[in-house]
């Protein structure tokens, strides 16, 4: 997933970021474990809007609801949908002077404190 987050900053190709771009919308892993049960084994991690700047969220096989908020919006802004609120905050992040890395940073280290991803 951090491979998804990188975007070649401070490189010669960073203008050309083809990833962890903000246009981007959504972001999948999958992730297969056959020696568990597939109800736990077999995860999608999702990320909505921009990889460098969100948390992957895991959907395990054997889920059968998703909190509200996952279930709200459309193509229209509103305050009540996970969607738009990632999108917000990522925004917010863009425009208040928060530099990439220490965003990225933040993001990482929410992933890694609440183990969104996994590992």
């Amino acid at each position: 997933m951090q491979g998804l987050r990188n975007h070649y900053q401070v490189t010669a190709h960073d203008p050309y970021r083809p990833i962890a771009v903000f246009r981007t919308e959504h972001s999948h892993v999958l992730q297969l474990r056959p020696q568990l049960p597939i109800a736990i084994g077999e995860v999608q991690y999702i990320v909505y809007g921009m990889t460098a700047l969100s948390v992957y969220l895991p959907f395990y096989q054997g889920m059968t609801s998703v909190p509200e908020a996952l279930t709200l919006g459309d193509n229209k802004a509103d305050n009540h949908s996970a969607y738009w609120k990632f999108r917000k905050l990522q925004t917010l992040a863009l425009t208040e002077d928060l530099t990439n890395e220490l965003f990225t940073r933040l993001t990482i280290d929410t992933d890694k404190l609440y183990n969104f991803s996994g590992s």
